[in-house]
């Protein structure tokens, strides 16, 4: 800034937005809200209360202007509309008594139907300026998906250049396309914790911070169906945040990347940040059979079944009965997890089965994957494979949706 505005010393400054008339609105905490317009500061004062109070005006947490001008702000106690000329906010919740539970709103945005998307501590609910009517998608049985999750926090709400909204929950990163279709990126996709700030750069490229990480998603979007893929960018070792706060984010005009943190911010350009084109390969780190593990050079039912260590093995040959299996591998940076897992013609095998587990250790991915083998439809020959050749593949990336080499498995079973 070019000028200190004294108004805001020792003030908390935690919201800062610029409407469609080049006025900078400033919201603070406890010290209610300003609007600076060509260098004049006005302030908006409101009587400061605690939080036994049902409604603190003075405590601004959020602002947006929809498609006709108006300002919509969130206090602690509710969102109502702005009034700039006299500084009055009309609360929903005295309209629609139903809204009162949602007091905390970090999330505000206006979809392309121009309706107000609002974005609460426990829950989502848009409202329709044009028939003044509110819709909580939670309690409506026909509502999307992403919607049904129960009372979660939300965090941030991004709506894109094409007019897709991205939610940014306590669970994950749940999307809305401008055609209606739906999408929630969580643990599957890496992205184990919550959800902070949600960020669009110049190059359509959407960027995420959690508690400990930041991640850049690529997104291809197509009319039938979009793909996502997780980069991520930055790890907990340079990252310590706590998602019981708020952080503000930023992407200025000359496409620079600010995201705040506790004891203050990262800025770098997304055009610096160069994916990792290295390739490095999964393993298999164990095989159990009736959850007994299965070491090489060992005797399993009156036969080694390994004579060389497991990631070296490049078959196994089971008797008809030994049919549950358990598989576990990793690989370094394992970012894209389901999506580079494939079963080819093992139907049989996955047709009861179980569904994968998954769990992190720091940069290392690990799957493991239970399959129970259906042998019932199948009569049993003497010395014949029932099944064939099966193969299990797998493929990881670094930290770039290009993925790396190829992890293959084959099982035959005779009888």
């Amino acid at each position: 800034m070019n000028r200190f505005y004294h108004e805001f010393s020792q003030k908390n400054c935690r919201v800062l937005y610029e409407d469609s008339k080049k006025r900078v609105w400033v919201g603070t905490y406890h010290d209610g809200l300003y609007c600076i317009d060509h260098g004049k500061v006005q302030s908006y004062d409101y009587p400061d209360t605690d939080y036994q109070n049902e409604l603190d005006f003075s405590n601004i947490r959020v602002m947006v202007e929809d498609s006709s001008g108006r300002l919509w702000v969130s206090i602690y106690g509710g969102v109502g509309l702005f009034n700039p000329e006299n500084g009055q906010i009309n609360l929903l919740s005295e309209q629609f008594p139903e809204l009162k539970k949602y007091k905390v709103a970090n999330a505000l945005a206006i979809d392309n139907q121009s309706r107000l998307v609002v974005g609460s501590d426990n829950g989502l609910y848009i409202y329709d300026p044009a028939t003044n009517k509110i819709w909580i998608p939670e309690q409506d049985g026909q509502a999307n998906s992403i919607f049904n999750q129960g009372s979660i926090k939300y965090n941030q709400i991004l709506k894109d250049h094409e007019g897709t909204l991205w939610f940014a929950t306590q669970y994950g990163l749940s999307v809305l396309t401008y055609n209606g279709q739906s999408y929630t990126l969580g643990k599957e996709e890496g992205l184990s914790k919550a959800i902070l700030n949600v960020v669009e750069d110049k190059n359509h490229d959407i960027w995420i911070s959690t508690v400990t990480s930041i991640y850049k998603i690529k997104v291809d979007r197509r009319a039938d169906k979009y793909s996502f893929h997780v980069i991520s960018c930055l790890s907990e070792d340079e990252i310590r945040q706590d998602d019981l706060y708020s952080f503000p984010s930023l992407m200025t005009r000359d496409n620079q990347l600010f995201l705040g943190l506790m004891n203050g911010f990262i800025a770098f350009s997304p055009e610096n940040m160069i994916d990792n084109q290295c390739l490095n390969r999964p393993l298999f780190t164990s095989f159990r059979l009736f959850n007994v593990p299965v070491v090489s050079g060992e005797i399993y039912n009156g036969r080694v079944l390994f004579d060389k260590a497991l990631s070296y093995s490049d078959e196994v040959q089971l008797k008809y009965d030994e049919n549950y299996i358990t598989l576990e591998f990793s690989g370094l940076n394992f970012l894209i997890l389901l999506k580079p897992l494939s079963v080819t013609n093992w139907k049989d095998l996955t047709k009861n089965g179980r569904k994968p587990f998954l769990r992190m250790d720091k940069d290392v991915w690990s799957i493991i994957i239970s399959l129970r083998a259906n042998t019932s439809s199948v009569c049993p020959l003497p010395e014949t494979t029932g099944y064939g050749d099966r193969s299990l593949h797998s493929k990881n990336c670094n930290s770039s949706p290009v993925l790396g080499y190829t992890l293959a498995a084959r099982f035959s079973m005779q009888f």
